[in-house]
């Protein structure tokens, strides 16, 4: 299976609404390059892993519409996780 690895750097660029706002634009862009591009079209999952996926799980199932994969107690960090056809309905009709 192929995946794709999403990273947000810690950037202090405003609130968390322009966060967010940043972050899904992000996400219809992928999700234009997944339907139009050669390179991107094997991809069948996307992912991320990170403290901060770790304190926003909830957040980050409810509203972006990832699931939970695995959670390191420990390390304080998860990987949620999205296939491609869900992407693609949430953020592929902008």
């Amino acid at each position: 299976m192929t995946e794709i690895n999403i990273h947000i750097p810690i950037i202090p660029i405003g609130d968390m609404k322009e966060i967010i706002t940043i972050l899904i634009d992000g996400f219809r862009k992928l999700a234009q390059k997944i339907k139009s591009d050669k390179e991107f079209y094997s991809i069948e999952k996307i992912k991320g892993y990170s403290w901060i996926v770790y304190y926003h799980r909830k957040f980050i199932e409810e509203k972006l519409g990832f699931k939970t994969e695995s959670v390191d107690e420990k390390l304080k960090k998860a990987t949620v996780s999205i296939s491609k056809e869900k992407f693609l309905r949430k953020y592929g009709n902008s």
